[in-house]
C-alpha cells in the first residue's frame, strides 16, 4: 500500500482500491449484451479490522479508512472507521457498479468488502490486508558467486517482514570483487571465529566503524534501504582508547588476550589502522657491563722550573683540568698522591664516565696528563699517577658501558613504535592480539625478545587501540 498505482488499485498498489461489480458471468461479455443495467442496484458492506488499541480506537486515522460516499446511495457508518454499508447503481456504458475504498497506511489492517442483490451482501466478498514493499540495495563483495542475498536470509528477512506486514525486493545489487574491497572487510574465518566453532568458509566479510560506505544511489528514494551484506559488523565510539600495559614478550611471535568487551578491530578511517604499539627492552645497563679501559696521552713538558717541576696537570676529553701538586720534602721531593690529588683524580675519572663518549669511544677513556719529565723523581711521579688513575677506575662500580644489544648510546633502553605491520592476523582475533614482532636487525625487539641474558631480554609493549563491539 505505499507504492504508486497504476490501475487503480486493481493491482495490488496503493492504499485506496476501486472495486467494479457485476453480474455473475457478465465479466467475459461485452457491455451491449451484460445482464448488468443502470436500472440494477447493487448492495455493499465494509468491515475493517485490525489497528485497534485496547480501547478499540483507530491508531492511525491519516488517511482515515472508510468507504467513501462517492456514488454511494445510503451511504452509513455503522462503525466509525470500522464498518459501513450502502447501494450501488449500475452505470452505462460498461453496465458495472464501482466502490471506491481508502484501506489506510497501517500495516496489517484487513478489509473485507461483501456485495449482494439485497442487504444480506451474501453473494460474493473480497479481503484485503494491508502490506508494505520496501527494496534493498545491496552492497557485497563476491567471496561466495552470490548477486544477492543468501537463501537463509532472505528467509530470515521474511519472516521478519512478515510479523510487521512488509515485503522486501531486490532494487540493485553491487558486486565488489574481493580484490577490489576496502582493506580489512575480507578477514580469515578465524578472527571472528577463534575456536573454530563455525561451520564458516575459510574467509569472512567484516564490516567496521572504518569501512568505507559508498556507491549506493537510492535510485527507489524513501522506499529503499541500504544493505552491506556481511557475516560481522563492529561498532566503536571512538571516543576513548583502551589500553594493554606492560604486556611481557619473552618471544617474537607473543599473544596477549584483550580484555572483556574491550576487542579490536582495524579502521581504514585512521592512519594507525587502530593501533599503537609501543615497545621497549625490559633491561638495564648494569646487564652486559664492561668497565672501560684508560689510555694515556702523555703531554711531556722539558725546562720547566720553580712550581712547574712539581706540578702535573690531568684532563679527560674537554673536561675540566684537575691540578696535581706535588709538595717539596725536607729531604727530597715527594712523588707519592696526596688525598688532594686522589680528589681531583676522582673528577676526572667521573667527567671521563660519561656514557655517550664511551660508548662512541668504544669503551676506551682517555686521560691526557701534561707533565715534566726529566728528572727520575718527575718519571716516578708519573708512574705513580697514572697508576693512581687505573686504581681509581677499577674501584668505580659504573664506570664503563653495557655491551647488551638492548641498551642505546645513552645507557638507557631500546624503545619504539609498531603499527598494523606488526600484527599477524593469521593468528590474531577480535579478542586476541598476534604479533609478529620486526627481528631483521640485531637491535629489533623480535631479536632481542627472550629471557634476560647477556643478548637477550624480554619486551614490555603497551598496546593502545579504539575498543570495538559487535552488532547482531
Amino acid at each position: 500500500m505505499n507504492l504508486d498505482t497504476a490501475a487503480e488499485g486493481r493491482d495490488g498498489s496503493g492504499h485506496t482500491v476501486k472495486i467494479l461489480i457485476g453480474v455473475k458471468g457478465d465479466r467475459e461479455k461485452p457491455p451491449n449484451e451484460r445482464v448488468g443495467k443502470p436500472d440494477l442496484k447493487a448492495h455493499v458492506h465494509v468491515i475493517f479490522t485490525n489497528n485497534l488499541d485496547a480501547a478499540g480506537k483507530v491508531r492511525r486515522d491519516t488517511p482515515k479508512r472508510s468507504l467513501l460516499p462517492d456514488g454511494i446511495t445510503g451511504w452509513t457508518e455503522v462503525r466509525p472507521e470500522q464498518e459501513y454499508t450502502g447501494e450501488i447503481a449500475f452505470t452505462e456504458p460498461e453496465n458495472l457498479a464501482a466502490l471506491t475504498v481508502e484501506l489506510g497506511r497501517t500495516g496489517g489492517d484487513y478489509c473485507v468488502v461483501r456485495v449482494g442483490s439485497t442487504p444480506k451482501t451474501g453473494d460474493d466478498k473480497v479481503g484485503f490486508e494491508n502490506w508494505r514493499q520496501i527494496y534493498y540495495e545491496l552492497m557485497m563483495i563476491d567471496i561466495e558467486g552470490l548477486n544477492d542475498l543468501p537463501d537463509v536470509t532472505k528467509e530470515k528477512l521474511e519472516e521478519i517482514g512478515k510479523s510487521i506486514f512488509l515485503e522486501y525486493a531486490l532494487d540493485t545489487a553491487h558486486v565488489i570483487a574481493e580484490g577490489a574491497a576496502p582493506e580489512f572487510a575480507v578477514m580469515p574465518k578465524s578472527f571472528v571465529d577463534p575456536v573454530g566453532k563455525s561451520a564458516a568458509p575459510p574467509k569472512v566479510v567484516c564490516l567496521g566503524s572504518g569501512t568505507p560506505f559508498n556507491g549506493f544511489q537510492r535510485a527507489k528514494g524513501k522506499r529503499s534501504i541500504a544493505m552491506w551484506l556481511c557475516d560481522t559488523l563492529w561498532s566503536t565510539s571512538a571516543n576513548a582508547k583502551t589500553h594493554l600495559r606492560g604486556q611481557r614478550a619473552v618471544v617474537p611471535n607473543p599473544t596477549f588476550m584483550t580484555t572483556e568487551g574491550n576487542y579490536w578491530f582495524p579502521r581504514n578511517d585512521l592512519p594507525s589502522k587502530n593501533i599503537w604499539i609501543k615497545w621497549t627492552a625490559d633491561v638495564t645497563r648494569a646487564q652486559a657491563f664492561q668497565h672501560a679501559t684508560v689510555q694515556f696521552a702523555d703531554v711531556l713538558k722539558s725546562g720547566a722550573k720553580g712550581a712547574e717541576q712539581r706540578t702535573i696537570e690531568i684532563q679527560a676529553a674537554a673536561g675540566p683540568v684537575g691540578t696535581i701538586t706535588y709538595t717539596k720534602a725536607f729531604f727530597g721531593i715527594s712523588t707519592d698522591v696526596d688525598a688532594a690529588g686522589i680528589q681531583e683524580i676522582r673528577a676526572v675519572l667521573g667527567h671521563a664516565n660519561d656514557y655517550a663518549a664511551l660508548h662512541a669511544n668504544h669503551n676506551v677513556a682517555t686521560i691526557t696528563i701534561t707533565a715534566p719529565n726529566e728528572s727520575s723523581s718527575q718519571v716516578k711521579r708519573l708512574a705513580n699517577l697514572k697508576a693512581k688513575i687505573l686504581q681509581e677506575a677499577a674501584q668505580m662500580a659504573n664506570f664503563g658501558i653495557s655491551l647488551h644489544p638492548g641498551i642505546d648510546s645513552d645507557g638507557d633502553p631500546l624503545e619504539g613504535w609498531l603499527g598494523i605491520g606488526a600484527i599477524d592476523f593469521t593468528r590474531t582475533a577480535f579478542c586476541r592480539f598476534a604479533l609478529d614482532l620486526p627481528h631483521a636487525n640485531p637491535d629489533d625487539p623480535g631479536t632481542l625478545a627472550g629471557p634476560l641474558s647477556n643478548t637477550r631480554c624480554p619486551i614490555l609493549l603497551d598496546i593502545s587501540y579504539y575498543p570495538h563491539s559487535p552488532i547482531g
